[in-house]
């Protein structure tokens, strides 16, 4: 692929973004004012989601079924205390609690970021910062702010590359009916390449050796979550598992390596073990004869597939 055919192609997948970005905006309302009431309860708050445009106005009030709570909303500077008996609220600085809080009944909020990151932020996380129970960490809810121009501007990307990929096939498929074996993919064997890779990759402890330490790792995850604080944004575990690990299995593991990832996960590790009763050596006994030794059973796959799909 030549770079005139590159630049083409990048010209194209910007404008498949950018495209539903300028029509969401150009389609979205004027601001209005919103008046919404936001009901705290163990473990929850109503709404649990609000939905408004930039430049909206949102009025908020607040009540409690039960004990005290908080709106915590980091992105607009704002604690809100909630008292089950009153109506009004304290009002805190997110950034510096320590300045002494506004008492007001009516909480009002205007639905924009400062710069350029009211084009890029549409969603924010509100949360409770106030001990409520076992499951405080589950009271929270979200503020989505319309237009959602990187939801869009994905969504057109990604329109844009399946009609790339579209095109290249039909164009090559065409190519192909005209000169088979004209032309030659250049390939490159990794292995040949990288020799000292080959060497470990194909050692009967190199799989089990990476899942062995995965699950110690999950296992270490696992008691810090359920024994660290039971603060979600700052749980260590939460932050590794949801921020860390599902980045980097979205963006690259399942993108750029397929299900390379599933060589280390841990989860079907002990029943692999079990069923070929050893953890670096094949099960004892042959494939050939399609038997299964699994706890002594040494029974034979029936007739139907060996003459089929497993020969």
């Amino acid at each position: 692929m030549n770079n005139r055919k590159i630049i083409l192609y990048i010209l194209f997948l910007f404008f498949c973004g950018i495209t539903p970005v300028l029509i969401s905006y150009l389609t979205i309302g004027n601001p209005q004012n919103r008046y919404i009431h936001i009901e705290n309860f163990r473990y929850g708050k109503e709404p649990s989601t609000i939905y408004c445009n930039r430049g909206d106005t949102l009025h908020l009030t607040f009540s409690s079924r039960d004990t005290g709570h908080s709106f915590f909303l980091e992105e607009f500077d704002i604690d809100v205390k909630v008292n089950p008996s009153n109506n009004r609220v304290l009002q805190f600085k997110a950034s510096n609690p320590s300045l002494p809080p506004l008492i007001k009944e009516e909480v009002i909020i205007i639905a924009e970021h400062p710069g350029i990151l009211n084009y890029f932020i549409s969603k924010s996380n509100f949360r409770c910062h106030v001990w409520c129970g076992p499951m405080h960490a589950f009271e929270h809810g979200k503020l989505i702010i319309a237009p959602n121009t990187l939801l869009n501007f994905g969504i057109g990307l990604l329109l844009g590359i399946i009609i790339i990929g579209l095109m290249r096939n039909f164009y090559s498929t065409n190519k192909s009916s005209f000169s088979v074996g004209s032309q030659t993919k250049t390939e490159i064997d990794i292995f040949k390449k990288f020799s000292f890779l080959k060497t470990i990759i194909t050692k009967n402890w190199f799989q089990p050796l990476l899942m062995i330490l995965a699950a110690i790792i999950l296992y270490v995850i696992l008691l810090i979550t359920i024994f660290g604080t039971q603060m979600s944004g700052r749980n260590l575990g939460v932050i590794l598992i949801w921020t860390f690990w599902i980045f980097l299995l979205a963006a690259i593991f399942i993108p750029l390596g397929g299900r390379v990832w599933c060589t280390i996960c841990p989860l079907p590790m002990v029943g692999e073990f079990l069923q070929r009763r050893s953890i670096t050596r094949v099960r004892a006994g042959t494939t050939n004869g399609y038997r299964n030794e699994f706890f002594g059973l040494n029974l034979t796959w029936p007739e139907k597939l060996n003459n089929g799909w497993l020969r």
